[in-house]
């Protein structure tokens, strides 16, 4: 070796030594680490189990090994939607050698998808843009699902009856009692072969995306094919309990009954009559057809009560069945006329019934009938009041209808002897035959009324049909 040789090695490996200083040897770490420890001090690993609704809170260390001052910002990254994590404090400057402890609270609101398992995401370090520094934040979310299902009347057993060729629907409602966005699916579990059920969608399920408490209703179409009786099970399901292996189901029960035919409506021309011998009354009767097909329909009349049935002479024309179309009136009229004597008071009562060529009964009537009415009222009141001048007492009043037709009138005070004032409401009141009310007079002294013994007349002006007034006291 040269000389030249030997003077140059030394200068190479100054220079060596003298450049590593500045390629970070020695510069050390800037650090993030968990503040959660078990026993002894280990620290733990940050993983905790949260109720989605609610929130929990981590503890980290931040340690700044480097050799110079540090301005560090604390961001989450990796937080699935419906999770937000709030950083405290959000940015430190440490100097060299300093620590900090960083909390962390995480909030699980109600949009965190129930499909959410365990799941991991990241606290950074950031100095500008440059990462110094990870630590992974662990979190189990707990989905607790819960609701209600109920049909309209607020129960899980309800019950309808229609008829064969109708459309039905039934209400019910569901209810989010959970803390979280759930799905709730409905299904039709079982149904009777002669009824074609579904939503009102078409469809034999739906799913109902519920808000924590949102409240929704759905409708359930019946169409109801043949006559029968049958149940019908809904089931509602949580998508969320799924998902927690805890499956929260809830069954609602529907019983159907289809009819054959739905009833006919009927309206007479009057409801009661008043008969007087060998005078004819008619009444008109309409029957209307609500069923979306034809029927042929024929009118029987019986007789019942107190009237000598001899002595009475019904008929209705037409005489034969007559075609009613779907939404079609029919109409008969009906004669009715006392051929013999009969005693005042006597009364019966015509029933009606339409029905079909196969024998079933396809709706009813009545028609009242009454005899040489005579009308009576009694009027009964209670003790009288004793009064001092000035003072006030009460008139308890009864009015019962004891004859043989219904009343309707006014009800007042006819005679008010000087120095009394009565309070009476005066009001058209209807009494039926064997009925009663109650009223309550009150009665007032004037301050310089005549002591002894007064008398108030009260008066009933009544009519029944189209009787003129009749009075009773």
């Amino acid at each position: 070796m040269n000389r030249k040789s030997l003077y140059l090695c030394p200068l190479v490996a100054l220079l060596i030594f003298s450049l590593l200083p500045s390629m970070g040897a020695g510069e050390g770490t800037f650090s993030l680490v968990s503040a959660e420890t078990g026993s002894g001090g280990v620290p733990l690993p940050l993983n905790h189990t949260v109720e989605v609704g609610s929130s929990t809170l981590y503890r980290a260390r931040v340690i700044n090994g480097l050799n110079r001052s540090v301005t560090a910002t604390f961001v989450a990254a990796g937080l699935p939607e419906g999770a937000t994590a709030v950083m405290t404090p959000s940015q430190a400057t440490l100097g060299e050698g300093e620590e900090l402890t960083v909390e962390i609270l995480l909030t699980l609101t109600e949009s965190l998808s129930y499909e959410t398992g365990v799941t991991t995401f990241e606290i950074r370090a950031l100095e500008g843009e440059e990462v110094l520094s990870v630590l992974p934040v662990t979190f189990v979310p707990i989905f607790q699902a819960n609701f209600t299902a109920r049909w309209d009347n607020m129960e899980e057993r309800t019950e309808v009856t229609g008829f064969t060729d109708q459309r039905l629907f039934v209400s019910l409602e569901v209810k989010n009692l959970a803390t979280f966005r759930d799905d709730i699916v409905l299904d039709l579990v079982s149904a009777p072969s002669w009824a074609d059920i579904t939503f009102s969608d078409g469809e034999d399920s739906v799913i109902l995306t519920l808000s924590p408490g949102e409240v929704r209703s759905v409708s359930l179409l019946l169409d109801l094919k043949e006559e029968g009786e049958g149940e019908v099970i809904l089931r509602a399901t949580s998508m969320a309990s799924l998902y927690q292996r805890e499956k929260l189901s809830v069954n609602l029960f529907l019983e159907i009954k289809a009819m054959g035919e739905i009833p006919l409506q009927t309206k007479l021309s009057q409801e009661e009559v008043w008969l007087e011998e060998n005078i004819p009354v008619e009444i008109s009767v309409e029957v209307r057809n609500p069923n979306p097909h034809p029927l042929s329909v024929y009118l029987t009349t019986t007789l019942e009560g107190d009237i000598e049935e001899s002595y009475l002479e019904v008929s209705a024309s037409p005489g034969e069945a007559v075609e009613v179309g779907p939404g079609e009136v029919a109409v008969w009229t009906l004669s009715v006329e006392l051929t013999g004597s009969q005693s005042s008071g006597s009364w019966g009562i015509v029933k009606l019934r339409f029905w079909s060529q196969e024998g079933s009964l396809l709706g009813e009537g009545e028609l009242k009938l009454y005899v040489n009415p005579t009308p009576h009222l009694s009027i009964n009141t209670g003790p009288p009041p004793v009064l001092s001048p000035s003072g006030r007492g009460v008139i308890n009043i009864t009015l019962a209808n004891t004859g043989n037709c219904p009343l309707t009138g006014f009800f007042y005070a006819d005679h008010v002897p000087a120095g009394l004032m009565v309070i009476l409401p005066v009001r058209l009141l209807e009494l039926p035959l064997d009925n009663w009310v109650s009223l309550r007079a009150e009665v007032i002294a004037a301050e310089n009324i005549t002591p002894g013994e007064l008398q108030v007349t009260f008066l009933f002006n009544g009519y029944f049909r189209d009787s003129e007034l009749l009075p009773f006291t």
